[in-house]
C-alpha cells in the first residue's frame, strides 16, 4: 500500500512538472514571437526612416539649388521698365487714362529703380536700424512713394522686401569668404540682421530653409 502511494506521488509530481514545463515553453514562444514583432517593427521603421531621409535630400537640394538661382538673380537684378507689351489685334486705344496709367507705371519704375541703385551700391541695409525713412530720404523720395514702388514693383512690404537683401548679401558673404561650418554665425550681423532670432526667421521666411540646413547642403555641394 506504501509502494502504490509513493508511485501515485511521484506520478502526480512528474505530471506537475511536465505542466510546469508547458508552461514556460508557452512563454517563451509568445516572448519569441514578441522579439520577432519587434524586430520586424524596426525593419519597417529603417527603411521608412531611409526613404523620408532620401525625399527630404532631394527636396533639400532642389531648394538649394533654387536659393543659389535666386542669388545669383539678386546680384544681377534689373528691374522692369514698366512697358506693357502689346499683342497684335489687342492694342489699347490711346487715351487720356491710358497715357496716366502708363506714365504713373513709368514713374513708380523710374522710383523703383532709383532705389535698387541705392541699395545696391550703398547697401544701406547693413546698418540694423535701417528703416524705410531712411531709403527715402537716400532716394529723395517721400516715404509713401517709396513704399508703393516697392510694393508694386517687388509684390512685397517693405519688411518682407528687405530682408531678401540681407539674406542674400549673407549668403554672398558666406560663399565668398569659404566660410566654416559656424561662419553664418559671425556674419549675420555683417548683414544687417539686428539679432540671431531675426535672423533665423527671416532666413527661413526667405529661403524656405534654416541656416543649418543651407549651410550643410552647400558643404556637401562642394565635396
Amino acid at each position: 500500500m506504501f509502494s502504490a502511494y509513493n508511485a501515485q506521488y511521484r506520478l502526480a509530481e512528474k505530471n506537475h512538472q511536465i505542466e510546469l514545463q508547458q508552461r514556460e515553453l508557452e512563454r517563451t514562444r509568445w516572448r519569441v514571437f514578441f522579439l520577432i514583432g519587434v524586430v520586424v517593427l524596426l525593419l519597417a521603421l529603417c527603411v521608412w526612416g531611409l526613404l523620408f531621409w532620401r525625399d527630404r535630400k532631394r527636396k533639400l537640394r532642389v531648394l538649394f539649388t533654387a536659393i543659389l538661382d535666386r542669388q545669383r538673380q539678386w546680384q544681377h537684378m534689373l528691374t522692369a521698365n514698366g512697358v506693357v507689351a502689346q499683342l497684335p489685334g489687342h492694342e489699347v486705344e490711346n487715351t487720356d487714362e491710358t497715357r496716366t496709367e502708363d506714365y504713373a507705371e513709368r514713374l513708380t519704375a523710374e522710383h523703383y529703380q532709383r532705389i535698387i541703385n541705392v541699395m545696391e551700391k550703398e547697401r544701406p541695409f547693413v546698418n540694423p536700424e535701417f528703416n524705410i525713412e531712411n531709403l527715402s530720404r537716400l532716394a529723395g523720395l517721400n516715404r509713401s512713394v517709396t513704399s508703393r514702388a516697392i510694393n508694386t514693383m517687388s509684390g512685397q512690404n517693405f519688411s518682407n522686401w528687405l530682408a531678401g537683401y540681407r539674406v542674400n548679401y549673407l549668403i554672398e558673404l558666406y560663399i565668398k569668404t569659404e566660410a566654416s561650418e559656424s561662419s553664418m554665425e559671425t556674419l549675420y550681423e555683417k548683414a544687417g540682421f539686428s539679432s540671431r532670432s531675426s535672423y533665423y526667421r527671416q532666413f527661413k521666411a526667405v529661403t524656405g530653409m534654416t541656416p543649418r540646413q543651407f549651410r550643410d547642403q552647400y558643404n556637401r555641394e562642394k565635396e
